[in-house]
Protein backbone atom coordinates (compact mmCIF):
# COMPACT_ATOMS: atom_id res chain seq x y z
CA UNK A 1 0.00 0.00 0.00
CA UNK A 2 2.77 2.33 0.70
CA UNK A 3 4.13 1.85 -2.58
CA UNK A 4 0.86 2.58 -4.47
CA UNK A 5 0.55 5.60 -3.07
CA UNK A 6 4.22 6.77 -3.59
CA UNK A 7 3.31 5.61 -7.07
CA UNK A 8 0.13 8.07 -7.16
CA UNK A 9 1.69 10.81 -5.75
CA UNK A 10 4.58 10.63 -8.17
CA UNK A 11 2.10 10.24 -11.06
CA UNK A 12 0.28 13.63 -9.85
CA UNK A 13 3.14 15.29 -9.88
CA UNK A 14 4.32 14.08 -13.15
CA UNK A 15 1.06 14.61 -14.78
CA UNK A 16 0.49 18.21 -12.86
CA UNK A 17 -0.53 21.08 -15.34
CA UNK A 18 -3.51 23.33 -15.75
CA UNK A 19 -4.90 26.31 -17.16
CA UNK A 20 -4.97 30.13 -17.90
CA UNK A 21 -7.61 32.11 -19.49
CA UNK A 22 -8.37 36.11 -19.88
CA UNK A 23 -11.75 37.35 -20.16
CA UNK A 24 -13.59 40.24 -20.65
CA UNK A 25 -17.28 41.76 -21.68
CA UNK A 26 -20.13 44.02 -20.34
CA UNK A 27 -23.86 44.92 -20.13
CA UNK A 28 -26.32 47.37 -19.20
CA UNK A 29 -28.27 47.28 -15.35
CA UNK A 30 -31.13 48.78 -13.83
CA UNK A 31 -32.23 47.85 -10.96
CA UNK A 32 -35.30 46.14 -9.29
CA UNK A 33 -37.02 48.01 -6.68
CA UNK A 34 -39.00 46.45 -3.59
CA UNK A 35 -41.70 45.54 -5.77
CA UNK A 36 -39.69 44.10 -8.45
CA UNK A 37 -40.56 47.18 -10.57
CA UNK A 38 -36.94 47.59 -12.75
CA UNK A 39 -35.95 51.62 -12.07
CA UNK A 40 -33.37 53.72 -13.39
CA UNK A 41 -30.84 55.23 -13.84
CA UNK A 42 -29.51 52.47 -16.52
CA UNK A 43 -25.45 52.30 -16.13
CA UNK A 44 -23.16 50.18 -18.05
CA UNK A 45 -20.68 47.61 -16.25
CA UNK A 46 -17.55 45.74 -17.63
CA UNK A 47 -15.40 43.05 -16.09
CA UNK A 48 -12.71 41.80 -17.07
CA UNK A 49 -9.27 39.63 -15.82
CA UNK A 50 -7.23 36.42 -15.76
CA UNK A 51 -8.20 32.92 -14.20
CA UNK A 52 -5.29 30.87 -13.74
CA UNK A 53 -6.31 26.91 -12.37
CA UNK A 54 -3.27 24.42 -11.31
CA UNK A 55 -3.14 20.98 -10.31
CA UNK A 56 -1.93 20.43 -7.27
CA UNK A 57 -2.64 16.58 -7.33
CA UNK A 58 -3.89 14.57 -10.28
CA UNK A 59 -3.20 11.20 -11.67
CA UNK A 60 -3.43 9.65 -14.88
CA UNK A 61 -6.26 7.42 -13.91
CA UNK A 62 -9.23 9.20 -15.26
CA UNK A 63 -11.69 8.19 -12.34
CA UNK A 64 -8.89 9.36 -9.63
CA UNK A 65 -9.54 12.36 -7.40
CA UNK A 66 -7.66 15.45 -8.46
CA UNK A 67 -6.93 18.58 -6.28
CA UNK A 68 -6.66 22.48 -8.04
CA UNK A 69 -5.72 25.53 -7.26
CA UNK A 70 -7.43 28.60 -8.40
CA UNK A 71 -6.39 32.40 -8.71
CA UNK A 72 -9.19 34.47 -10.09
CA UNK A 73 -8.20 38.25 -10.09
CA UNK A 74 -11.11 40.93 -11.86
CA UNK A 75 -11.34 44.42 -12.77
CA UNK A 76 -14.93 45.60 -12.63
CA UNK A 77 -16.34 49.21 -13.45
CA UNK A 78 -20.04 50.08 -12.87
CA UNK A 79 -20.24 53.94 -14.38
CA UNK A 80 -17.74 55.90 -12.55
CA UNK A 81 -17.11 53.14 -9.57
CA UNK A 82 -13.94 50.84 -10.24
CA UNK A 83 -13.53 47.93 -7.81
CA UNK A 84 -9.97 44.96 -7.76
CA UNK A 85 -11.66 41.77 -6.90
CA UNK A 86 -9.40 38.68 -6.12
CA UNK A 87 -10.45 35.13 -5.67
CA UNK A 88 -8.60 32.61 -4.11
CA UNK A 89 -9.94 28.81 -4.00
CA UNK A 90 -8.85 25.34 -3.42
CA UNK A 91 -10.80 22.67 -5.77
CA UNK A 92 -11.41 19.06 -5.17
CA UNK A 93 -13.26 16.54 -7.75
CA UNK A 94 -14.03 13.21 -8.53
CA UNK A 95 -15.84 12.06 -11.08
CA UNK A 96 -19.35 14.45 -12.05
CA UNK A 97 -18.71 16.18 -8.65
CA UNK A 98 -16.73 19.02 -7.78
CA UNK A 99 -16.47 20.97 -4.40
CA UNK A 100 -14.55 24.32 -3.35
CA UNK A 101 -13.87 26.76 -1.08
CA UNK A 102 -11.69 29.81 -1.11
CA UNK A 103 -12.10 33.39 0.15
CA UNK A 104 -13.12 36.74 -2.16
CA UNK A 105 -10.41 39.94 -1.55
CA UNK A 106 -12.95 42.74 -2.63
CA UNK A 107 -10.20 45.80 -2.77
CA UNK A 108 -12.87 48.19 -3.44
CA UNK A 109 -13.02 51.70 -0.81
CA UNK A 110 -17.11 51.66 -1.59
CA UNK A 111 -20.14 49.66 -2.95
CA UNK A 112 -21.92 49.57 -6.44
CA UNK A 113 -24.46 47.11 -7.87
CA UNK A 114 -21.73 44.11 -8.67
CA UNK A 115 -19.11 44.73 -5.95
CA UNK A 116 -19.72 45.32 -1.91
CA UNK A 117 -16.67 46.55 -1.18
CA UNK A 118 -16.28 43.42 1.53
CA UNK A 119 -14.79 40.60 1.56
CA UNK A 120 -15.73 37.42 1.62
CA UNK A 121 -15.39 33.66 2.40
CA UNK A 122 -16.94 31.14 -0.24
CA UNK A 123 -17.90 27.57 -0.81
CA UNK A 124 -19.74 25.74 -3.24
CA UNK A 125 -20.21 22.61 -4.79
CA UNK A 126 -21.29 21.44 -8.96
CA UNK A 127 -22.68 18.50 -10.22
CA UNK A 128 -22.13 17.55 -14.20
CA UNK A 129 -23.48 14.92 -16.01
CA UNK A 130 -23.53 14.42 -20.07
CA UNK A 131 -26.00 17.38 -21.13
CA UNK A 132 -26.99 18.74 -17.17
CA UNK A 133 -25.34 21.13 -14.71
CA UNK A 134 -25.78 21.91 -11.28
CA UNK A 135 -24.01 24.06 -9.12
CA UNK A 136 -24.83 25.76 -5.93
CA UNK A 137 -22.33 28.63 -4.17
CA UNK A 138 -22.58 30.31 -0.85
CA UNK A 139 -20.38 33.96 0.06
CA UNK A 140 -19.95 34.67 3.54
CA UNK A 141 -19.59 38.62 3.27
CA UNK A 142 -17.54 39.63 6.11
CA UNK A 143 -18.83 42.87 8.28
CA UNK A 144 -16.60 46.14 7.89
CA UNK A 145 -16.99 48.81 10.08
CA UNK A 146 -19.92 47.53 11.59
CA UNK A 147 -21.67 47.26 8.26
CA UNK A 148 -22.93 43.80 7.28
CA UNK A 149 -24.01 43.74 3.27
CA UNK A 150 -25.77 40.45 3.38
CA UNK A 151 -24.39 36.90 2.01
CA UNK A 152 -25.25 35.58 -1.14
CA UNK A 153 -26.57 32.30 -2.20
CA UNK A 154 -25.99 31.71 -6.25
CA UNK A 155 -28.06 28.15 -7.78
CA UNK A 156 -27.10 27.74 -11.21
CA UNK A 157 -28.51 24.94 -13.70
CA UNK A 158 -28.93 23.81 -17.14
CA UNK A 159 -28.26 21.74 -19.99
CA UNK A 160 -26.93 21.51 -23.36
CA UNK A 161 -25.50 19.58 -26.45
CA UNK A 162 -21.83 19.18 -27.24
CA UNK A 163 -20.42 17.34 -30.75
CA UNK A 164 -17.11 16.17 -30.76
CA UNK A 165 -14.54 17.01 -33.76
CA UNK A 166 -11.67 14.38 -33.59
CA UNK A 167 -10.24 13.62 -30.44
CA UNK A 168 -9.41 17.15 -29.08
CA UNK A 169 -11.73 19.16 -30.40
CA UNK A 170 -15.45 20.38 -29.75
CA UNK A 171 -18.45 22.47 -30.08
CA UNK A 172 -21.03 22.85 -26.87
CA UNK A 173 -24.03 25.61 -26.30
CA UNK A 174 -26.43 25.30 -23.68
CA UNK A 175 -28.34 27.64 -21.35
CA UNK A 176 -28.66 27.84 -17.88
CA UNK A 177 -31.21 29.02 -15.24
CA UNK A 178 -29.68 31.52 -12.60
CA UNK A 179 -31.15 32.31 -9.06
CA UNK A 180 -29.45 34.41 -6.80
CA UNK A 181 -30.56 35.18 -2.98
CA UNK A 182 -29.76 37.89 -1.04
CA UNK A 183 -29.30 37.44 2.99
CA UNK A 184 -29.34 40.89 4.18
CA UNK A 185 -31.56 43.37 6.20
CA UNK A 186 -33.66 44.31 3.14
CA UNK A 187 -33.09 41.27 1.34
CA UNK A 188 -33.40 40.65 -2.60
CA UNK A 189 -33.41 38.01 -5.18
CA UNK A 190 -32.97 37.52 -9.01
CA UNK A 191 -33.84 35.18 -11.35
CA UNK A 192 -32.32 34.96 -14.74
CA UNK A 193 -30.95 33.15 -17.86
CA UNK A 194 -27.90 32.44 -19.41
CA UNK A 195 -27.36 31.40 -23.13
CA UNK A 196 -23.76 30.27 -23.88
CA UNK A 197 -21.74 28.49 -26.80
CA UNK A 198 -18.07 27.22 -26.38
CA UNK A 199 -15.23 25.22 -29.07
CA UNK A 200 -12.29 23.59 -28.11
CA UNK A 201 -9.18 22.83 -30.08
CA UNK A 202 -6.10 21.34 -29.03
CA UNK A 203 -5.00 23.32 -26.19
CA UNK A 204 -7.00 26.26 -26.79
CA UNK A 205 -11.02 27.12 -25.96
CA UNK A 206 -13.09 30.01 -26.57
CA UNK A 207 -16.42 30.76 -24.97
CA UNK A 208 -19.38 33.16 -25.84
CA UNK A 209 -21.69 33.67 -22.78
CA UNK A 210 -24.52 36.01 -22.94
CA UNK A 211 -24.48 37.28 -19.58
CA UNK A 212 -22.32 39.73 -17.22
CA UNK A 213 -19.50 38.39 -14.41
CA UNK A 214 -19.87 40.48 -10.63
CA UNK A 215 -17.29 39.18 -8.03
CA UNK A 216 -19.41 36.10 -7.20
CA UNK A 217 -20.86 34.89 -10.39
CA UNK A 218 -22.78 35.53 -13.59
CA UNK A 219 -25.84 37.29 -13.68
CA UNK A 220 -27.79 36.36 -17.23
CA UNK A 221 -30.42 38.18 -18.83
CA UNK A 222 -32.57 39.02 -15.85
CA UNK A 223 -36.51 37.63 -15.73
CA UNK A 224 -37.67 38.82 -12.08
CA UNK A 225 -36.24 40.04 -8.88
CA UNK A 226 -36.03 42.83 -6.42
CA UNK A 227 -33.50 45.13 -4.72
CA UNK A 228 -30.85 43.82 -7.05
CA UNK A 229 -29.63 44.75 -10.25
CA UNK A 230 -32.02 44.05 -13.28
CA UNK A 231 -29.35 43.07 -15.78
CA UNK A 232 -30.06 43.36 -19.63
CA UNK A 233 -28.26 40.97 -22.62
CA UNK A 234 -24.60 40.88 -21.92
CA UNK A 235 -21.91 39.90 -23.56
CA UNK A 236 -18.41 38.60 -22.15
CA UNK A 237 -15.60 35.95 -24.29
CA UNK A 238 -13.32 33.92 -22.22
CA UNK A 239 -10.26 32.64 -24.19
CA UNK A 240 -8.78 29.71 -22.45
CA UNK A 241 -5.53 27.84 -22.75
CA UNK A 242 -4.38 24.76 -20.87
CA UNK A 243 -1.12 23.66 -20.49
Amino acid sequence: MRYLSLILLSAGAAYAGGSMEFYGGGATSLIYDSTGKSTTPQLASSTYGVKVKYSIFSTPIPVSPRANAVMDLKFISVDTASARVLNLLLEGKVPFITLRAGVNLDMASGSSRFFDGHNALLMGASIGIPFVNASLDYAYTLPENGVDVGDVLIFRTGGGIKFGLGEFAYVKAGLDVIYRKIYSPVGGYNLSILPYASAKFTSIAVDLILGFEDEYGYYGLSLAGNNTPATGLGTQIRLKYYF
